[in-house]
């Protein structure tokens, strides 16, 4: 009978579960909601501020599933990326692993550049750009 009941437990659980995931990721496709980018930016930099790795890791993840719902509107998607490929080489980098750190720097310096070269994304650019340098400096050469 607690096997059973235990089970329930589980499958209902595992129903809520994909329940709001799916609700999230509707909220997600629905709106490509700037705010929405904002809010979840912030928590990243509040994370590093927290020193919570693996939460700058999954709000790394966050966002960069959050461009990929976003591809109608790229003056959301684009700094979307940006900050993705930052929050992953930061969460990488004290996750000890400073190889994928260094690819995460790379796409988004590359991105920046490539932006920044289209025009309309000068403040972007000035702005995370010395993020991007600042953890390269701290990870260059320490690695295989």
């Amino acid at each position: 009978m607690r096997t059973r009941l235990f089970a329930v437990i589980i499958s209902l659980g595992s129903a809520l579960l994909s329940l709001w995931a799916c609700q999230t990721s509707a909220r997600a496709d629905s709106s490509c909601d700037a705010g929405y980018v904002q809010q979840v930016i912030r928590q990243g930099f509040a994370a590093i501020d927290a020193r919570r790795w693996v939460q700058v890791h999954d709000i790394a993840d966050q966002l960069g599933a959050y461009t990929g719902n976003c591809m109608h509107d790229f003056k959301v998607q684009n700094p979307t990326a940006v900050y993705s490929f930052y929050f992953y080489a930061v969460s990488l980098h004290h996750m000890n692993d400073d190889a994928h750190a260094e690819e995460a720097v790379a796409a988004g310096l590359r991105v920046l550049d490539q932006l920044k070269q289209q025009g309309g994304y000068d403040s972007l650019y000035d702005n995370v750009r010395p993020l991007f340098i600042d953890i390269q400096s701290t990870i260059a050469g320490h690695y295989d």
